[in-house]
């Protein structure tokens, strides 16, 4: 299981000045991006092995100008609900 911070989902390009706003804010913890089943290009940081610390981080990031920031969870690579995560944890 890993979390990570979802930064913001987009259909068409994404403004150069949103790119460098993550840029700036994920220094150390890296900056991914792929494209959904829905064709939206997803950005995510972070790569944490438990839920509080990736909040803690989403956060930070929130209070930091990323607004619409939220946790994400992951499972062998395909992204699951944050709830099940937790659940297969304890």
């Amino acid at each position: 299981i890993a979390f990570k911070v979802q930064l913001g989902a987009f259909a068409k390009d994404v403004p150069i000045d949103v790119v460098n706003q993550f840029l700036e804010l994920v220094t150390g913890n890296g900056l991914e991006h792929s494209k959904s089943d829905e064709g939206l290009t997803v950005y995510t940081t972070g790569n944490f092995k438990d839920f509080k610390s990736a909040n803690d981080y989403k956060d930070s990031l929130v209070e930091n100008g990323i607004k619409d920031a939220f946790v994400v969870a992951f499972q062998h690579g395909n992204k699951i609900s944050v709830t099940t995560a937790i659940e297969i944890l304890k």
